[in-house]
């Protein structure tokens, strides 16, 4: 009989570099070929459908025939559907930036994080040092944790670069000839900032115009990069495009002169590889697991040191016989890193999880919560639950989410959407108690388990 794999497809491209992950997974797992498995996306109806069967998960019963879960990301979607599980976790920078992160998102992190790790069967990373982050912060045995790096999703491994095409792209976002290119999501760790310092001491040290293109969502620190760009005088140096659909992406690494990394923290950074398959040289920070990541394909620089980051990219910017050495290596980096050798891997992982077998674990934080619960979904059931949602929402001081459960409660809910969001907005108000009354240092090791 066949086992029936779900993959956890709930991402969006505001997601960054998890969306992209999500469907490299999706297309290695088209590529291997078991007749015992059987691969099933679990999707948002805004995610991509690539696998040939698919569930809405909005429905109900969805997990009913599902044996195991693959879930791309930190989630206790699986542990509280009563499944066993694989879990990849992509970096733990909560425990070295808290100030990127409220209280509440820090307790929340701490709790899902550890909690989805201990109970999977298998934690899967990209980088040696994010094992041993995993080993660290959330006391999982090396012996448990997978280290695997992703190849980029398949519109960028499968580009065939039509110089037509190029010059059209050029003139569509009114490229310059020479540029950098830094494809990020405006959070706060991915240190735009410090980039834009460093571009305006290589104007002021060497009369060195360097332009500067960025994509990426408008995250909690775009307001700021736009005073900094206006204070530093780089606004006709500086050009955001927006979102970029999927097939223009690989022209703009063809047309940058070099990829720039400046990031405060990566785990292992996508837009790397992407630089590495298409031709683009890399200037990256060197920090967490981008030294690793490049090897000797790419120049480093102390991201926090705007000068040594400033001389690096005026290295990569002036040296063409530089630039050309590093593409070369780049490629010799990424020649074994294939969807197929993925797939592989992927292959051997699934084997060792599903042999580990499973044990259906019960909450401590909702004691009546069993995981079957979850999974029958029955209307009696859905309703005894949302009283306790109700009762939890109200004990932690949200007195208009509690009253909003109750009334949920009295009719027949089959929203299996509506009731997850339900549990983690009441998880939120937890950490925002917990934090009150304990105090972040006396909850470091705290979990659902």
């Amino acid at each position: 009989m066949n086992i029936k794999i779900g993959i956890l497809t709930l991402s969006s491209p505001e997601w960054g570099g998890v969306y992209q992950y999500t469907l490299t997974l999706l297309e290695a797992l088209k590529n291997l070929h078991n007749k015992r498995y059987e691969f099933i996306q679990l999707r948002n109806k805004s995610f991509p459908k690539i696998l040939e069967r698919d569930i809405a998960i909005e429905v109900e019963n969805v997990l009913s025939d599902i044996d195991f879960i693959i879930c791309p990301f930190p989630s206790l979607f699986p542990f509280l559907m009563g499944k066993p599980y694989i879990v990849t976790i992509h970096d733990l920078q909560h425990e070295y930036y808290p100030e990127f992160f409220t209280p509440e998102q820090r307790i929340m992190r701490k709790m899902i994080y550890k909690t989805t790790a201990q109970k999977a069967n298998l934690v899967v990373c990209e980088s040696n040092y994010v094992k041993q982050d995993i080993a660290k912060f959330l006391s999982i045995p090396g012996k448990k944790i997978k280290v695997l790096a992703s190849p980029p999703p398949n519109y960028i491994m499968k580009a065939r670069i039509d110089e037509i095409r190029l010059i059209e792209i050029k003139e569509k976002y009114k490229l310059p000839d020479n540029f950098l290119f830094y494809p990020a999501n405006f959070w706060y760790h991915k240190n735009h900032i410090n980039l834009l310092r460093a571009i305006r001491l290589i104007k002021d040290k060497y009369g060195q115009e360097i332009s500067l293109i960025l994509v990426g969502a408008k995250e909690n620190n775009f307001e700021n990069v736009n005073e900094e760009i206006r204070n530093l005088d780089l606004s006709q140096r500086v050009k955001y495009l927006g979102y970029i659909p999927d097939e223009d992406m690989p022209y703009l690494y063809k047309l940058a002169t070099a990829l720039v990394i400046p990031t405060l923290f990566e785990s292992i950074s996508i837009p790397i590889w992407e630089a590495f398959y298409l031709g683009c040289p890399v200037v990256a920070s060197n920090v967490c697991a981008l030294p690793e990541q490049l090897g000797n394909a790419g120049l480093i620089f102390d991201p926090h040191n705007v000068k040594d980051m400033a001389e690096k990219i005026y290295d990569i910017w002036v040296n063409e016989n530089l630039r050309r050495e590093l593409i070369r290596k780049g490629y010799e980096r990424i020649k074994n890193l294939t969807i197929e050798n993925y797939a592989k891997e992927w292959g051997k992982i699934l084997e060792e999880a599903i042999n580990i077998g499973h044990v259906v674990y019960k909450i401590d934080f909702f004691e009546e919560f069993s995981a079957g619960a979850f999974v029958s979904f029955d209307p009696m059931r859905a309703s005894r639950l949302y009283n306790r949602l109700a009762w939890t929402a109200y004990k932690y001081g949200n007195k208009s989410l509690a009253a909003s459960l109750l009334f949920k409660s009295s009719f027949e809910t089959r929203s299996l959407k509506d009731f997850l969001k339900g549990i983690f907005v009441v998880l939120g108000l937890y950490g925002k108690y917990m934090t009150k009354k304990y105090g972040e240092k006396n909850l470091e090791d705290f979990s659902l388990i």
